[in-house]
């Protein structure tokens, strides 16, 4: 057993009353944006799920639960302040003109896939609630259109993440 889930799996076994609690929470801050252990969290709860710790039902519902949370949090956050906080010094004002718009062009394409496919690539993962808050609406309203359904249900029917509670707009869906 790799030692960061050994650590996580003593953690949660020591503290089984708080496993839920910290495996929403790293799952959210994860999913938000943050590289943290989230992934490495549901597996230890799976694990004591598999040996009558916990219920399975609670850590899928959870994990679920955490990842549309954690996502969707990313997407406001990128949405509201992502691109005030790119425009506040040289280096990151330059990175973002050089290479948003290739993302930009990216989510309008391929947003839905990107973002369902992204849930599965640890790197990804981290970072596609914030590139599809970046890219811009796709109307004036921002609202989600129905395209985005078929990408949100998939996603959340993983037992692993959710990418989106349909609200990205149609841009990035």
């Amino acid at each position: 057993m790799s030692p960061p889930l050994a650590s996580i799996l003593t953690f949660v076994e020591q503290h089984d009353q708080w496993a839920l609690l910290v495996m929403f929470a790293l799952l959210t801050l994860e999913s938000f944006g943050l590289p943290l252990p989230g992934e490495t969290a549901l597996i230890a709860c799976a694990v004591l799920a598999s040996q009558g710790k916990l219920s399975i039902a609670w850590v899928i519902a959870v994990g679920v639960l955490a990842a549309i949370v954690g996502d969707n949090l990313g997407y406001w956050a990128a949405r509201r302040g992502g691109r005030p906080l790119l425009e506040r010094n040289r280096f990151t004002r330059e990175y973002a003109q050089k290479y948003l718009p290739r993302g930009e062009r990216f989510f309008a394409r391929h947003g839905g896939k990107a973002v369902f496919l992204a849930r599965f690539v640890a790197v990804l993962r981290v970072t596609a609630a914030w590139i599809a808050g970046l890219s811009p609406p796709a109307g004036s309203s921002g609202r989600p259109s129905s395209r985005c359904s078929p990408t949100s249900s998939a996603t959340q029917r993983s037992p692993r993440s959710a990418a989106t509670a349909c609200t990205r707009p149609a841009a990035s869906c």
